[in-house]
């Protein structure tokens, strides 16, 4: 088996392009040597938040705060307790919270930063799989378009994004997208060798040629990033790979291109312990080195970009440079709303009514996206939409085709959160032994009290809201989906659920 050495390809081409001294060279391998930390962020809109945060306070090693986002941070894997590693990976498959390296969360949080300065209203996010920085996005309730062009990553995000209303996602290639924005990510696909301490290529399988390729192809997405910008509007770029070819020679080959239309931000005070980008670096004489890679002979104020190397932060290797355009470069218009999966609901819809009528539902229908083939209602926040392959989170769901009953449809837990406190009817109140009974059958309504009896009773079959009502207990007040049938009432909780209110539950000692 190979070992890591500090004399391997990647190390001598960082030190020879000025990004590393004799010193950082071997701090860099003795830490590139070592386990990276577990980092995790909770969602903020989960009914578990409250719960998830007094576990993780008091067993994690630290808590960083940057920028109103707590970051939960164990030294390593080995030093999660196992039934709090159980929690965070059951917790995470459910979107309550996240596991993300401390180094992209600062592509996000530099944006953030920057919304009230920029006027950011509406940010595309290009490359947007698996959906992390995506997910830190609209938790601030900024409204964001989430692209990928493989459809099998798509699916990835709209299951680890389908719980916020602000997202809409696509499916296409970049040049294809449409609409205008005030920000766009762009976190380009690179070589990736600032994971030199979870994978072992960046150790053994470096290439330069590699990186050759990589500028061409993120080249190509910030041009046509730039024709989707707004006046005035930001391009975030950023990579999780540390040599200048992939960093700074893209940053420089677009503020050369088009000269005096864009400029660099400084972005220093949002990631104090970062690094200056370089301004020199090797001129490479192969016949594989695009002419756009050569380094500047002007001054661009390159050390405005921040590069994070991976002792700076105890993270992995990262590359940001924020890029504004003075004005539009494109004569690209704006294009009109193309929802080739969604249509908005009205008030007359049929089925909405039903639905709002039964649950007795505030009123909401300018927020209410229908799938086209009625399978689907979801919650979005207004903003114009393009392209939509999935968008907003969703409310109810079909079970049955061909089926306009309200019993076709149910409850879905993923947008419960958004509409719970709006629905006035169709709710019921358990004891916690009461629900915790529906794990294993359903409960005839003969065995609740009379006060419980009726109330079910005068519902029709379908979804209804069960809201746990028992003093001094970690679930009290807590909601979720049950199932009135014609003589039982059943839950509407995931296998994956039931075991983290176990987990949970055992952690806190309640039987």
């Amino acid at each position: 088996m190979k070992k890591r050495s500090v004399d391997c390809d990647l190390f001598s081409e960082l030190q020879q392009n000025g990004i590393l001294n004799e010193k950082e060279r071997l701090e860099l391998f003795n830490i590139g040597c070592t386990p990276l930390p577990l980092c995790v962020r909770i969602n903020q809109k989960s009914k578990y938040r409250d719960l998830l945060k007094t576990l993780f306070n008091n067993s994690c090693d630290e808590i960083k705060v940057i920028q109103n986002h707590e970051i939960f941070i164990w030294n390593n894997n080995k030093s999660v307790k196992k039934e709090i590693k159980k929690i965070i990976d059951n917790a995470v498959e459910r979107n309550y919270c996240y596991r993300q390296e401390l180094c992209s969360m600062f592509p996000p949080l530099v944006i953030e930063s920057l919304i009230n300065k920029y006027h950011i209203n509406t940010v595309l996010d290009i490359c947007a799989a698996p959906g992390s920085k995506t997910s830190q996005l609209v938790e601030n309730n900024i409204f964001v378009t989430a692209n990928d062009i493989d459809p099998k990553r798509v699916q990835i995000l709209a299951h680890r994004l389908n719980c916020w209303g602000n997202i809409n996602i696509l499916n296409c290639s970049i040049d294809q997208i449409k609409g205008k924005y005030d920000c766009i990510l762009c976190d380009a696909p690179c070589s990736g060798d600032g994971t030199l301490r979870k994978s072992s290529n960046p150790w053994f399988k470096w290439k330069l040629t590699t990186s050759f390729e990589n500028h061409r192809i993120q080249l190509k997405i910030i041009r046509e990033s730039l024709k989707r910008l707004n006046e005035n509007g930001i391009i975030i770029y950023s990579t999780c790979s540390m040599n200048p070819i992939e960093d700074e020679a893209v940053v420089h080959s677009i503020l050369k291109e088009f000269q005096g239309n864009i400029q660099l931000i400084d972005i220093h005070h949002i990631i104090p312990n970062g690094r200056n980008g370089v301004s020199v670096w090797k001129k490479y004489d192969t016949i594989n080195c695009p002419v756009t890679c050569y380094p500047p002979i002007e001054d661009y104020n390159l050390e405005r970009c921040v590069r994070i190397l991976p002792q700076d932060y105890n993270s992995g290797g990262f590359f940001i440079a924020a890029l504004r355009i003075n004005r539009s470069i494109s004569t690209a218009s704006s294009d009109k709303d193309t929802m080739e999966c969604f249509e908005k609901v009205n008030k007359d819809n049929t089925l909405w009514s039903q639905f709002k009528n039964e649950f007795e539902l505030q009123p909401i229908e300018n927020n209410i996206l229908m799938k086209k083939d009625n399978s689907l209602y979801s919650w979005y926040n207004g903003n114009p939409i393009y392209q939509s392959v999935f968008c907003g989170c969703k409310l109810f769901e079909r079970r049955r085709k061909d089926d306009y009953s309200l019993s076709s449809f149910r409850l879905c837990e993923d947008g419960l959160f958004m509409i719970h406190s709006l629905i006035k009817k169709r709710r019921v109140k358990l004891s916690l032994e009461y629900f915790l009974k529906l794990q294993y059958e359903p409960i005839p309504f003969s065995s609740f009290s009379m006060e419980i009896q009726n109330e079910l009773m005068k519902w029709k079959e379908g979804s209804i809201i069960i809201e746990i009502t028992q003093k001094n207990c970690i679930l009290d007040s807590f909601y979720f989906i049950g199932w009135i049938g014609k003589t039982t009432l059943n839950h509407n909780v995931s296998k994956e659920e039931w075991k983290l209110i176990r987990l949970l539950l055992n952690e806190f000692h309640i039987q």
